[in-house]
């Protein structure tokens, strides 16, 4: 299954969900669908959550496993920090 690209390809505007399918029984949902702040996350940002998670937000481990130095793990959760806040301002 293909992820929903968090801002549109083309103009780099924000993507509005319309509509949702269930995989069991294809009932479908139309509609304008609020997602929430973790969805505008691109593909790096999101894997890089997932791994902070899986190591327990150890940053010097998450750092090994990335084979980046801690100053840049900060760096990477420091700017999904602030987009996350931004996101949250804007509410």
């Amino acid at each position: 299954m293909l992820l929903l690209p968090g801002r549109c390809p083309v103009c780099g505007g924000e993507l509005a969900l319309v509509e949702a399918a269930c995989c069991e029984c294809e009932t479908l949902l139309r509609g304008r669908f609020e997602r929430g702040p973790f969805a505008r996350l691109d593909a790096s940002q999101s894997e890089f959550l997932r791994l902070f998670a899986t190591n327990r937000g150890n940053m010097r481990e998450l750092g090994k496993k990335l084979g980046i130095s801690y100053p840049s793990v900060r760096a990477r959760l420091d700017e999904i920090i602030t987009l996350l806040q931004r996101d949250e301002a804007a509410l």
